[in-house]
């Protein structure tokens, strides 16, 4: 996993989002796609955005827009890491020990730093 640059919280965010821009990271989460972590009592579609990231990962999407088209278009809204609230029941589930909320966190990070990256063109 991607360590940070040493920001926290929103300073971190808007100083990444101000460098050369957001790129989405060159390793991928250690997700097997099981669904043990399922169903999400807040309606998270946990598997299904970890392979779309998995997958941009692998396809070398450095810039991000074609992530975020399909992102956008694959997983409803209501469905979106956004709306992790990391409650934590998810990492009991966990075979493969993913800190699932923190993952979800930084996914939703990624997305909105493309969205603004996109409005900012």
């Amino acid at each position: 996993m991607r360590s940070s640059s040493g920001c926290s919280g929103r300073r971190g965010f808007f100083a990444r989002l101000m460098d050369s821009g957001p790129a989405l990271p060159t390793d991928g989460i250690f997700c097997s796609v099981c669904g043990y972590c399922m169903p999400c009592p807040y309606g998270v579609d946990i598997p299904g955005i970890f392979s779309l990231y998995n997958d941009a990962v692998d396809a070398k999407d450095s810039c991000g827009r074609k992530f975020l088209k399909t992102y956008e278009e694959t997983i409803p809204y209501l469905r979106q890491a956004n709306h992790c609230i990391e409650c934590g029941i998810c990492l009991s589930q966990c075979p493969m020990s993913v800190d699932i909320p923190k993952e979800m966190r930084r996914i939703d990070e990624l997305v909105e730093s493309f969205k603004v990256k996109e409005l900012m063109k």
